[in-house]
């Protein structure tokens, strides 16, 4: 378990930015949108006096506590880093991948809310789709909320397209980063699923797992390993669901 920080110095407040102000991050160099929060560090007391802006608590925090070891906002991602063996603890950047997760996951749930209102409306046929992705995303939401990252790593990456842009580039990259914590493997093995995606069509993929699936070996380890495949290649092409859709195509 981490220790607690100490509590934040009397020089850092926030405050609001103005509609009308030009702000950006001291750290990030990011703009600090009007209406947003403005982190501040008052340095006028100090030698050389100056007032330092973050557009977030994590900017603020390794901005002005680069040698600080604990993560404030959620300790999981830094013991993630220690269970994975890391030799260097990359603080700032596990900071701003959960950073992140707080930040977005809650947009997510309200767009998953959004699909199921659509689908109360819609025509069967469409209600079914926006239903299905609203459960797709909704077992990410609760993968992360679990902190099981390599898990919600290999959902994202099972997604359409199209749902997948609604997780967004930012929440996408952060989920992958924090599962590479986990797993340092299973990202090298996502880049293997991707290349299939990638060069084979879902048919083709259906067709492989429809032949792997019936396999029995005499080696009870090659059988367990077929099953891990299969399994792995199901949840490519989108769920059991979809497997059969697709090998009924086949005809297999």
């Amino acid at each position: 378990m981490t220790s607690p920080l100490p509590p934040d110095p009397p020089n850092w407040t926030t405050r609001r930015v103005g509609k009308d102000e030009e702000l950006q991050c001291d750290r990030c160099m990011q703009r600090i949108r009007p209406g947003g929060t403005a982190y501040v560090a008052d340095h006028t007391d100090d030698e050389f006096p100056h007032t330092a802006v973050y557009c977030s608590v994590a900017c603020r925090h390794f901005a002005e506590r680069p040698d600080t070891t604990y993560l404030r906002d959620d300790g999981a991602a830094l013991a993630a880093r220690a269970r994975a063996g890391a030799d260097h603890v990359d603080l700032a950047s596990a900071y701003d991948d959960v950073t992140v997760l707080h930040e977005d996951l809650p947009i997510v749930r309200g767009k998953i809310a959004d699909l199921r209102a659509k689908a109360e409306d819609a025509h069967p046929d469409m209600a079914e789709v926006y239903r299905k992705d609203a459960d797709d995303l909704q077992a990410i939401v609760d993968l992360c909320a679990t902190r099981d990252f390599v898990g919600a790593a290999r959902r994202v990456d099972a997604l359409d397209t199209a749902v997948r842009d609604i997780l967004g580039q930012r929440l996408y990259d952060a989920i992958r980063a924090l599962a590479a914590v986990q797993e340092p493997a299973a990202i090298d093995e996502q880049d293997l699923f991707d290349a299939l995606k990638d060069n084979l069509s879902p048919q083709a993929v259906a067709a492989i797992v429809a032949y792997l699936q019936p396999a029995r070996t005499s080696n009870p380890e090659v059988d367990r390993q077929l099953r891990w495949l299969a399994d792995r290649l199901t949840d490519l092409v989108g769920g059991p669901e979809q497997l059969d859709r697709l090998t009924d195509e086949l005809g297999l």
